[in-house]
């Protein structure tokens, strides 16, 4: 179907290029190819122009970052090299790592200091038992109980 489109076009090219004593060098579009690209270009500038807006904030963090990571105080702060956006991009980067690494740390130490917990409590419970079988064991060797 897709020569067949071709074929069509160059022969509507050859008799359009014949009319009315004409030599076209362009075949007229129908409404629909029209529409087509009209929507194919629409979507490549919709794009473009989201991309656009995505490099501005990213110029924007990146230089907010850079001048902090500089105190401010560079020789003109407006003024931004790739290698310092790169070197901004990667500070963030590993910033966002040690986060997440941070986060996972501390949803350990909570697992470690429940299980902790839950040791004490049953090192508390035992001792209780045990005196409670010591108690009971003295109560049947000696026959009287003693008060602790």
């Amino acid at each position: 179907s897709g020569n067949d489109s071709n074929s069509g076009g160059e022969a509507r090219q050859r008799q359009n290029s014949k009319c009315r004593g004409h030599n076209l060098d362009f075949v007229p579009f129908s409404n629909e190819e029209i529409q087509n690209m009209i929507a194919k270009q629409a979507s490549v500038l919709q794009k473009g122009l989201v991309n656009l807006a995505k490099l501005k904030k990213a110029v924007a963090i990146n230089s907010t970052a850079v001048q902090e990571s500089q105190g401010g105080s560079g020789s003109n702060p407006q003024v931004l090299t790739l290698g310092e956006m790169r070197t901004a991009a990667e500070y963030r980067v590993a910033n966002n790592m040690l986060k997440s690494q941070l986060a996972e740390m501390k949803k350990m130490l909570d697992v470690e200091r429940q299980a902790r917990m839950a040791a004490e409590e049953m090192v508390r419970n035992l001792k209780k038992r045990l005196q409670m079988l010591a108690s009971t064991a003295n109560i049947l060797y000696t026959g009287t109980k003693t008060i602790d």
